[in-house]
């Protein structure tokens, strides 16, 4: 049992492990979120990953129309933070048909890379699905290289309070960030 005080939240915290899956490829994600491709209205994931790129959960972060949807990027990082990820991948559906990403895209990506960057997220990927297309901005090149992140600073009280929050346990993530929409590795396999 481990407690956390967090100024006026204390937080009792008993750890388990849990056997999650690792993702390794692009085939992967694709796989995974399969069942997007024929969905009518536009999806948003963020689906979050400890240092071994093992699942930890993922999040539907927005439910849209059939061409856009609106993003809460605080929601983005504050599921990461609770869930202690160490990086994300985005993944999101354009039922259009076309998978190449809309200039809105690019430019939520670059803003969401840039904050996760903050708290010690690394971005690993944005993956955009339509009925029988998947773009990957990694493989496209479209996020910002490692040498880039590095020249940013980092504010080191945020980074004591993310190690802090790195250990908590699956329940009290779910509690923290809107249960209804978190659903840990062991809930979503």
């Amino acid at each position: 049992m481990t407690d956390y005080n967090f100024g006026t939240i204390n937080i009792e915290v008993e750890i388990e492990e849990e056997n999650r899956q690792a993702v390794e490829s692009l085939h992967h994600i694709e796989e995974r979120y399969s069942d997007l491709r024929g969905k009518e209205k536009e999806h948003f994931y963020a689906l979050y990953l400890n240092n071994d790129n093992r699942v930890i959960g993922d999040k539907l972060i927005s439910l849209g129309k059939s061409s856009q949807t609106s993003l809460d990027t605080k929601d983005i990082l504050r599921t990461g933070i609770l869930a202690g990820a160490e990086a994300a991948i985005l993944i999101h559906n354009h039922p259009s048909g076309n998978a190449e990403p809309s200039p809105q895209d690019l430019k939520a990506t670059q803003e969401i890379q840039k904050q996760l960057r903050q708290f010690q997220i690394k971005l690993l990927d944005h993956v955009i699905l339509s009925r029988s297309d998947t773009y990957s901005m990694k493989q496209e090149n479209q996020l910002q290289q490692d040498e880039e992140e590095n020249s940013e600073e980092v504010n080191p009280e945020l980074v004591e309070l993310v190690e802090k929050i790195r250990d908590l346990d699956l329940e009290t993530i779910k509690q923290l960030s809107k249960p209804e929409q978190f659903q840990a590795a062991r809930v979503r396999n």
